[in-house]
């Protein structure tokens, strides 16, 4: 392999650039490496254009037989559309029919129903698609509404069990705003200590317990059973 570059070697690998071959191809022509072209070109800050890079990352195009149209698989012969016409598809899945199978199993003619036993997200979503969403809070009535709160805090699969409200009438209906405007005080250092022992106290007998439990699964007598000696 050379080394060195002459004249006539920058301006042939110059004119190759121009050209829409790719660097392997270059490297094969002036008997180099491609790491010795790329650092060459760095060095004398030669670029191609974006166009003859195209050329090299462009994807295959593929059409259909019928419309013409681009696309997706080249397996296929034909786009989703033509397909589907070939296959009588549009007599078979009418609009009527399609509206006769969403209603006959919307609620409990549904098979994946669950009545009362649903959980709390998807109880918010079915509740979002049968109550409408009102412009202002059903408490201030100032601000929009962004949360749906429920009244009774039993969950039920009702809708006048929800209702519409803003985050600052929700937080403060929860009582989370007064426990956030808590935490950012300023807390002493006696205060910390009263709490500390309050959590101590509190959760002293479940540790103690714990512990209890631990022992006794993990520190058993082991019964060791001997032959008879013949």
């Amino acid at each position: 392999m050379k080394t060195f570059w002459d004249e006539k070697e920058i301006k042939q690998l110059k004119s190759l650039l121009e050209k829409p071959i790719r660097v392997r191809e270059i490297a094969k022509i002036l008997n180099r490496s491609t790491a010795s072209i790329r650092v060459k070109c760095f060095r004398l800050n030669l670029k191609r254009d974006k166009e003859i890079r195209k050329t090299f990352y462009t994807k295959a195009k593929y059409y259909c037989i019928d419309c013409g149209k681009e696309k997706s698989k080249k397996k296929c012969k034909r786009c989703i559309s033509c397909s589907a016409k070939a296959k009588n598809w549009d007599k078979i899945f009418t609009k009527e029919r399609n509206e006769k199978v969403a209603l006959s199993k919307l609620g409990e003619k549904n098979p994946m129903w669950k009545g009362d036993k649903v959980g709390c997200a998807s109880l918010h979503a079915w509740i979002k698609r049968h109550k409408p969403k009102p412009k202002f809070c059903e408490i201030c009535k100032k601000n929009k509404p962004y949360d749906l709160a429920n009244i009774s805090e039993k969950y039920k699969r009702d809708i006048n069990d929800f209702e519409w409200i803003c985050r600052n009438c929700h937080m403060k209906k929860d009582g989370r705003l007064k426990k956030l405007h808590n935490n950012n005080k300023k807390i002493s250092k006696e205060e910390k200590k009263r709490r500390k022992k309050e959590y101590y106290i509190k959760n002293r007998d479940k540790r103690f317990i714990q512990m209890r439990k631990y022992s006794k699964e993990h520190y058993k007598p082991i019964e060791v059973k001997r032959g008879n000696k013949k």
